[in-house]
């Protein structure tokens, strides 16, 4: 395995890692936007996901797996939805 530049032998991305790097690393381990905004010290968080973050297959996999619905979910929350409009 090669190892990058950028991390020392433990796979620590240290502080003079680049932007990019540092933000798709902690993004992909679970880090909160605002967590990686702080750490990056911009001041929002639109500029860490337009220009830095980068994520692997395997956490968009997850992401959709943990929050896509199955359409008999999807019908039973339109159902929830008109029942609760109607009163």
């Amino acid at each position: 395995m090669r190892r990058s530049r950028h991390t020392n032998g433990a796979g620590v991305i240290p502080d003079s890692a680049p932007h990019g790097l540092k933000a798709s690393t902690l993004l992909n381990r679970g880090a909160s936007m605002s967590e990686v905004r702080d750490v990056l010290g911009h001041a929002s968080p639109v500029t860490i996901k337009q220009i830095y973050a980068h994520y692997t297959p395997k956490v968009l996999r997850v992401a959709v797996e943990k929050y896509s619905a199955t359409p008999a979910e999807l019908v039973a929350e339109l159902e929830a939805e008109q029942e609760r409009r109607r009163g």
